[in-house]
């Protein structure tokens, strides 16, 4: 059962884009994507939709001399973020974003339904 579980989990895990632009995130922030605003060449935010599906913005400082800052890697079009995003407010998700595919920490129930919910968010 637990494989076959785990097999329809990723097929739902829904994988974010990643898209590029200057300096203003785009209002508002499309779905299933990881903006990333530039200046030049220096990445200086990343912002996405709330993967658990509450719609919210989830915007990330990528200047290592602010804090809290996250370390983002893009490899083929695909972002992973470090270290995970845990929103102590409102809906409370806790995640890493990997190989562009939102994976939810051990502590979050409901995992499943969070994926299925993004998925359909699309």
């Amino acid at each position: 059962m637990r494989p076959l579980f785990q097999l329809l989990r990723r097929a739902v895990k829904p994988r974010f884009q990643v898209a590029f632009v200057g300096e203003d995130f785009p209002s508002p922030l499309p779905n299933r994507t990881l903006v990333i605003t530039v200046d030049g060449s220096l990445a200086l935010a990343a912002g996405m939709r709330c993967p658990c599906g509450c719609g919210d913005d989830v915007l990330l400082n990528l200047l290592a001399d602010q804090r809290p800052t996250w370390h983002l890697t893009v490899r083929n079009g695909r972002a992973s973020l470090s270290p995970s995003v845990w929103r102590t407010s409102r809906c409370g998700a806790h995640f890493w974003l990997r190989d562009g595919r939102v994976e939810w920490t051990a502590d979050q129930r409901n995992q499943l339904v969070k994926d299925v919910r993004a998925w359909f968010a699309r």
